[in-house]
């Protein structure tokens, strides 16, 4: 996950697909991209300009907007405190990509596995069974 960090006043930050784009009106500057599935947050530090697209993709990916200007925190914008689930469809989208989703699946099948045993075991108790009628089920 990366941190884009605007510092440069006069920049711009927009959105192109499902990217972050940043240019700055400095000709001899070059222009930043990155995937939004990337960036875990955005920090401006200088005069940036956003536009709505941009804003609107940092909402739908849960990513948080930190906006202080001189070093001083003016403000935080924080999609998670408006869109909750979004970060679980995030957490759920890298999961799947990686060896954590698998460990992940094996964890929830041994805890159901594990939870279905026990639930026999109790009806089994509450139920008393003979050993005859034990054999049957078996």
């Amino acid at each position: 996950m990366v941190i884009l960090i605007i510092k440069e006043h006069g920049a711009m930050l927009r959105k192109k697909q499902e990217r972050f784009y940043v240019t700055y009106s400095d000709p001899e500057m070059p222009s930043k991209e990155r995937a939004a599935m990337e960036v875990e947050e955005i920090v401006i530090e200088g005069k940036t300009t956003i536009t709505s697209g941009a804003l609107d993709l940092l909402a739908s990916y849960g990513i948080p907007l930190i906006y202080m200007p001189h070093g001083e925190l003016r403000t935080i914008i924080h999609p998670f405190l408006v869109h909750g689930s979004v970060a679980v469809r995030r957490a759920q989208m890298i999961a799947y990509t990686n060896e954590k989703g698998v460990e992940l699946a094996n964890t929830i099948i041994q805890a159901t596995l594990e939870n279905k045993a026990l639930l026999l075991e109790k009806v089994s108790a509450r139920r008393k069974l003979t050993s005859q009628q034990e054999q049957i089920i078996e």
